[in-house]
């Protein structure tokens, strides 16, 4: 059975239908048995639904860099701060879960 580590790695492949027959299987299995790696697949899946109805421009290059590189050490589990405080959507609504609106971007 896989590790829920090796679920958490696996999780955006399984979410987004990509990962192989076998593993897929592997994935919902451990998920059936182990509720705090279904609660992070949940979260994981609305994080993708609401930035998905971000509107506005995608971030700087420079931003999108610094963003890869903290969620990087983020999944080593070696957070390091970022330089400067981001600011991607300063002044962005808290969306409601029911609502089908997309967030705007200031």
């Amino acid at each position: 059975m896989l590790t829920c580590r090796e679920v958490t790695e696996l999780a955006g492949d399984h979410l987004d239908r990509e990962s192989c027959t076998g593993a897929g299987l592997q994935v919902q299995l451990h998920l059936a048995l182990c509720p705090p790696c279904r609660l992070f697949v949940h979260q994981l899946a609305r994080t993708v639904e609401l930035v998905r109805r971000v509107e506005g421009p995608a971030p700087d290059p420079e931003t999108e860099g610094r963003l890869l590189k903290a969620f990087r050490a983020a999944a080593e589990c070696q957070p390091q701060p970022l330089s400067e405080p981001l600011s991607v959507m300063p002044d962005a609504p808290d969306p409601s879960p029911s609502s089908g609106t997309p967030i705007p971007r200031g």
